[in-house]
């Protein structure tokens, strides 16, 4: 126990002594041996690999003495290329992918592209070895492309002479006559179509082209020699007394013949050839003068037979306008009648043709386009000498909303007579009627119950004949304003029923002081608008010259008379019969007739003499 304690004593004695010594350092020498990874470099860094493809990639860590050398390998999308551990890379399916090699924090990249196998095209073929084509038709040719899983399925198109055809993505468009190779290229194989461009078939005289199914029917009473032929098929000569023509839709059937008539009038029955179309609308185009010259159309210019074409087309609803081609009518020298119902009751026409004609026949142009109620553009009118009834009823019924301008300076009986009779949407008539010197009947009706019409032509002819302006606005309720009428010598009704039922709403001054029989008579009736009547200076009356003048004119309030007869039915019946129920009535100072009512005047109006 003793020995035990003096060994401890000792030991703390030697520690109290070592204890004010200098301490010993020791070298710190663990962190001082590890070396950080700086960078890693791949040996590529980007591949091209086809699927199965295998490269393997190095990786250089740097520096070479770092501490933590060890590559891990991982691919961002291993459906597309895998990795191994020693950096292999294995392509598996077409895509991209980055391969990435890390080590001590490191990292660095490779992309990865794995593009399909490349597979040759082995043929090219199209659905069309030859084609013949029109001038002006389009064709869309198809191009198969094998094996359909070929790499390269890009079709190039060329043409051997793209001044015959061109072609674009398969579709080739012929230009001209003559013949061309079309060739599609894909993948360096080929396919060829020889195409045969012609010109179409242009016979230039009259056609009817079906739009689609239908058929053509010719009554055919005079059993007149008639050529048609189909497309390019050859003439076919018909002398029935009717023909029937089935059409498929687009053939064209053209017609020619030689016959300066195809009607005969025989005192007040005619035998006419009538076209009619069924089933489907028809094209009408081409020079209608092939009917009468045949393939000398192009030169002929004169109708020599009367009635030529009287009746044609009428009541045909069936033809309609070509969009480009034109009806021509190119006769310079007409036949009476010669145009006379050719169109009449044509309902789809909406276009008229020229007419070039300087001379006018007796009815040439009667009743033309009556009741073509879509008819919208009327031709330039260049006649310039009428002759009797020469356009009566020509318009009457159509859709014209505006007149062209109207040159003639030679008037005839009734050759405008009813001219545009009901065309109830036409709102501007020509802005001169230029001759000075009238006929029977020649302006008779022309605008009669043209509802919208806004404005009358200038009138500037002095010298009158009987009923030459009879009707020639009545019915017109848009027109407020009436044209002057110079006028001193006047002719038999010449101004009967003018502007009755108009929307006058001022009177034209009526300079004239020498009467005629009727030559007033229905003048403005039912002009309800009309409040002052023209001053009327004529001292004398005749027959009916103010017969029911003014009548129902229910505005008026307003006349200044100044004759010396004695009214009555026999020169004014109920002139102002239905006028306003007061107004003034200003009177010949020396006129010594007291005759009040509808025939004189009428009750409650003051009287000024």
């Amino acid at each position: 126990m003793k020995r035990i304690l003096t060994l401890i004593l000792g030991a703390i004695a030697a520690l109290s002594c070592s204890s004010n010594l200098e301490p010993e350092l020791v070298p710190q020498t663990q962190n001082q041996s590890e070396v950080q990874v700086q960078s890693v470099e791949l040996s590529s860094t980007s591949l091209s690999l086809l699927p199965g493809e295998k490269v393997t990639l190095t990786a250089t860590v740097a520096p070479s003495n770092a501490t933590d050398n060890k590559v891990a390998w991982t691919s961002s999308d291993d459906s597309v290329a895998t990795v191994s551990y020693s950096g292999e890379v294995t392509a598996v399916s077409p895509g991209f992918c980055i391969i990435f090699a890390t080590c001590g924090g490191k990292r660095a990249g490779c992309d990865v592209a794995v593009i399909p196998p490349t597979i040759l095209v082995e043929s090219v073929s199209l659905d069309k070895t030859e084609a013949s084509m029109l001038i002006g038709e389009s064709l869309l040719l198809n191009a198969l492309v094998l094996p359909e899983d070929a790499s390269d399925k890009v079709i190039t198109w060329a043409s051997s002479d793209t001044d015959v055809a061109t072609v674009e993505n398969g579709n080739v468009s012929a230009l001209a006559a003559g013949e061309a190779t079309v060739t599609a290229t894909a993948g360096g194989k080929s396919a060829t179509c020889r195409i045969s461009v012609r010109a179409p078939f242009n016979y230039g005289g009259m056609c009817l082209e079906a739009i689609s199914d239908g058929t053509i029917f010719i009554s055919n009473p005079l059993q007149l020699s008639i050529d048609y032929k189909i497309d390019e098929n050859d003439w076919i000569t018909v002398e029935k007394n009717s023909i029937s023509i089935p059409v498929n839709g687009g053939e064209k059937v053209w017609f020619r013949g030689l016959n300066d008539t195809y009607a005969v009038a025989q005192g007040e029955s005619s035998k006419s050839t009538i076209i009619r179309c069924d089933g489907g609308d028809f094209f009408l185009y081409g020079n209608l003068m092939s009917l009468v010259s045949g393939d000398d159309y192009d030169s002929e210019k004169a109708l020599t037979g009367e009635y030529t074409f009287f009746k044609l087309f009428s009541g045909n609803e069936r033809i309609i306008n070509h969009p480009k081609e034109e009806i021509e009518l190119p006769a310079t020298t007409l036949a009476s009648s010669c145009y006379r119902n050719m169109f009449y009751g044509c309902a789809k026409l909406t276009r008229a043709p020229k007419l070039p004609a300087k001379a006018l026949t007796e009815a040439c142009y009667a009743s033309m386009f009556a009741y073509c109620s879509s008819l919208k553009e009327l031709p330039e009118m260049s006649a310039t000498d009428m002759a009797e009834m020469s356009c009566a009823w020509m318009m009457m019924g159509t859709g014209i909303e505006e007149v062209p301008e109207m040159p003639a300076m030679h008037l005839a009986r009734s050759c405008y007579e009813f001219m545009f009779l009901e065309c109830t949407e036409l709102r501007k008539g020509p802005s001169i009627l230029p001759a000075t010197q009238l006929a029977v009947y020649c302006y008779a009706g022309m605008f009669q119950r043209c509802g919208r019409l806004e404005s009358a032509p200038v009138l500037p002819a002095t010298v009158m004949a009987y009923s030459c302006y009879s009707h020639m606005f009545n019915g017109c309720a848009s027109l407020d304003k009436a044209p002057k009428l110079p006028a001193l010598e006047l002719a038999e009704a010449c101004y009967q029923r003018m502007f009755g039922n108009s929307g006058l709403t001022e009177a034209p001054e009526l300079p004239a002081t020498n009467l005629e029989v009727m030559c007033y008579q229905h003048m403005f009736e039912g002009s309800i608008h009309l409040e002052k009547a023209p001053i009327l200076p004529a001292l004398q009356l005749e027959s009916w010259c103010y017969a029911n003048m003014f009548q129902g004119c229910s505005s008026l309030n307003y006349v200044n008379a100044a004759f010396l007869t004695d009214p009555s039915t026999s020169y004014t019946m109920n002139w102002l019969e239905g006028v306003a129920s007061e107004g003034v009535f200003v009177k010949n100072p020396v006129a010594s007739w007291e005759v009040s009512g509808p025939h004189g005047v009428p009750e409650g109006w003051t009287i000024f003499q």
